[in-house]
């Protein structure tokens, strides 16, 4: 099966890649992984956000930490937190791990060496609200520190406050409903825009983004480029920076 051949490829080139890149300045470095999940390397840390993969566990003993937006099953899975768990690495969530259960509460902050965590509340939609933590990571100190946005599936660019004047990249869902134009021109002026969430194979076809099926992001990144923004749609298994 093409895709899962593909799939599995793309998560030994960013495991072995992740494994082989030595970071020595403010510029970590990026991968991206599947649906939503992207892995990142930093001088003084390694974490992944919504990291969701039938080889997760396997990453488990190379990171310190790992961000949950939320409770769906395409952005974690049980196995990658039960490997997290047994490394006695800290998973950091919205909710507790039983279905529906979501859990509302206030903006945290969690400090890793020199890397800051941020987590903010947002709607999935109408009938979830608050029911995804959007994250914003500060990798290093200030003023050369390298600052990740990452909202999961929130839908709504009015909830954005991030600390950071201008973030340097923010990664959203493509077809949640949330505006990336107007995101980019008022609460979240990114430096690099990525959408994600194009390429996953648990929703059948049509705009739930089966793979191959790029409307959505491909809108998203010409609407970005007519603002002047730097963008891309990245694919598994690319190195974002």
């Amino acid at each position: 099966n093409p895709p899962l051949w593909w799939m599995e490829r793309s998560f030994e080139k960013v495991f072995k890649e992740f494994q082989e890149t030595k970071v020595t300045g403010d510029t970590p470095a990026v991968w991206y992984l599947y649906n939503m999940g992207v892995v990142v390397k930093t001088k003084t840390v390694s974490f992944g956000i919504d990291i969701c993969h039938r080889l997760a566990p396997r990453l488990a003993p190379l990171l310190d930490f790992a961000l949950i937006t939320h409770n769906h099953g395409d952005h974690f899975t049980h196995p990658f937190l039960q490997a997290m768990a047994k490394c006695g690495k800290k998973v950091i969530t919205n909710f507790i791990l039983t279905p529906g259960s979501y859990c509302r509460g206030t903006s945290r902050v969690f400090t890793f060496k020199d890397v800051t965590v941020r987590g903010n509340d947002g709607d999935h939609n109408k009938g979830l609200p608050d029911g995804v933590t959007w994250w914003e990571v500060t990798c290093g100190k200030e003023p050369n520190a390298f600052v990740i946005c990452h909202s999961g599936d929130c839908c709504r660019h009015d909830q954005f406050h991030p600390v950071a004047k201008h973030p340097d990249i923010f990664f959203g869902h493509c077809a949640v409903g949330l505006s990336f134009p107007k995101a980019y021109q008022t609460t979240m002026p990114a430096k690099f825009m990525v959408p994600l969430h194009h390429q996953e194979l648990g929703h059948l076809g049509g705009r739930w983004r089966c793979v191959g099926f790029h409307e959505e992001p491909a809108k998203v990144v010409r609407g970005l480029r007519e603002l002047g923004a730097r963008t891309a749609m990245p694919v598994w298994g690319d190195r974002i920076c």
